[in-house]
């Protein structure tokens, strides 16, 4: 792995927590920084990439998972590219599961274009499935957005139990970079959170 390109995921099996919004809003920023960035798109209802991108014309990550394609990012604006996600990623944990080494299969369908990009940041599923351990066996960092509720906070422990697990098993550069709390409320419920 090139140690100057920071590889991020965005992850939390809970949905809306802001996955997407602090993937779009910090690769946008960086990018406006003057550095290369990649997003990944790696949930099927495919919400980073309507968000950025109005084009229908692309390669998507399913296509580059499944078929062992290579990637051809699509260029969003100056200094941030997409790998753009389609409805089918919703089978690739089925049609990848007998794949040997399947939990390294970004990381090898990545690691022709990866040298070229600063940042790599990875909009991860609402689950713990094949493509968040995908995901986070390719990530030197982690980050977990966060709402400030107390459910979203419970599940705290099955993350950080996941990503320890990762990082003991598969990928020892892999840690929880923080929390990220993505929207919070002054409620008795929130304030017991922090």
């Amino acid at each position: 792995m090139n140690s100057s390109t920071k590889i991020i995921a965005f992850a939390n099996h809970k949905g809306g927590v802001g996955k997407t919004t602090t993937t779009a809003s910090i690769g946008s920023i960086l990018a406006k920084y003057g550095y290369k960035v990649l997003l990944v798109d790696l949930d099927a209802q495919a919400n980073l990439t309507s968000s950025i991108t109005n084009t229908t014309d692309y390669q998507s990550i399913y296509e580059i998972l499944v078929n062992n394609e290579m990637p051809r990012p699509l260029s969003v604006k100056e200094n941030l590219d997409l790998i753009p996600s389609s409805q089918e990623l919703a089978l690739a944990d089925l049609q990848l599961a007998s794949v040997i080494s399947r939990e390294f299969i970004l990381s090898r369908a990545l690691s022709s274009v990866k040298d070229q990009y600063d940042f790599i940041l990875m909009d991860c599923p609402p689950s713990l499935g094949l493509l968040t351990l995908n995901a986070c066996s390719f990530a030197n960092e982690i980050v977990i957005p966060l709402v400030a509720e107390v459910l979203p906070f419970k599940g705290l422990t099955m993350i950080n139990e996941f990503i320890k697990n990762i990082h003991d098993l598969l990928n020892p550069s892999a840690h929880i970079t923080g929390v990220l709390l993505t929207r919070w409320e002054k409620t008795n419920l929130t304030s017991g959170i922090e």
